[in-house]
């Protein structure tokens, strides 16, 4: 069994959720108890939020949050410095593919609303959303295969919050 939960639109990251029922469960558990969601998902919350109210400055600081956590996860150095567009080129120096547009949809725009008091579309929060689904993802694959190879937490004491790996 799964429980779909849609807004108003397509189905796309920003609207649609499916769970089954053992993750609702699971969910509602970790919940009783006094659990709190890691700050990436709490982070994919508000922007998610954030679109429906339309608030895209809010939805774009919290995108760029989501990616550089991803990319450090992907950076073979976990070093956790440096700005989201570094942490970009560090990433696909060593090979890893990430989507064309990230410099322009992604960093330069998250850049503008922090920097330039930009005010970003609809269009462009959404693009920016699907660019971070897919570094995320991306992070979902490298930790499974950390997991099957090995490999133990790196020490981050400026984000507590947010797990690196590196191989052991």
């Amino acid at each position: 069994m799964q429980l779909v939960i849609r807004g108003d639109g397509p189905a796309t990251w920003y609207d649609e959720l499916t769970v089954t029922l053992k993750v609702l469960q699971e969910a509602v558990a970790k919940t009783n108890a006094g659990d709190q969601p890691s700050v990436v998902a709490d982070l994919r919350c508000r922007a998610q939020h954030a679109i429906s109210i339309k608030d895209y400055r809010a939805c774009l600081v919290d995108l760029g949050t989501i990616a550089e956590a991803a990319l450090v996860q992907l950076d073979p150095s976990h070093r956790p410095r440096g700005t989201l567009g570094q942490k970009v080129r560090r990433v696909r120096e060593v090979g890893v593919p990430l989507p064309t547009d990230i410099d322009t949809a992604l960093v330069v725009l998250r850049n503008q609303v922090l920097h330039d008091a930009y005010s970003p579309t609809r269009t462009e929060a959404v693009r920016a959303g699907a660019i971070v689904e897919d570094v995320v993802a991306d992070v979902r694959v490298a930790i499974g295969f950390i997991a099957e190879v090995g490999g133990e937490p790196a020490h981050r004491p400026q984000r507590a919050d947010v797990t690196a790996f590196r191989s052991a």
